[in-house]
């Protein structure tokens, strides 16, 4: 169960990293985050926050493109 847990944790520290959409200091600071806290609903929590904050600027981002082409 460990081993699980430490892939997972490899795994989602590594969709961090590879986000488009986040500034490379906000996925610093929320991977440090992650990295700092043992609780396991407090490391969902905090992904959960990273997406969604990626998601937003990711609609941001495209609002932006698509007010420029008019």
């Amino acid at each position: 169960m460990k081993e699980k847990r430490k892939i997972l944790n490899i795994e989602t520290i590594n969709e961090m990293k590879n986000n488009k959409y986040m500034s490379p200091g906000r996925k610093e600071r929320y991977i440090t985050d992650y990295n700092a806290t043992k609780d396991e609903l407090e490391k969902i929590m905090i992904y959960a926050k990273f997406m969604l904050e990626a998601e937003e600027r990711e609609n941001e981002i495209k609002d932006d493109n698509s007010n420029l082409d008019i």
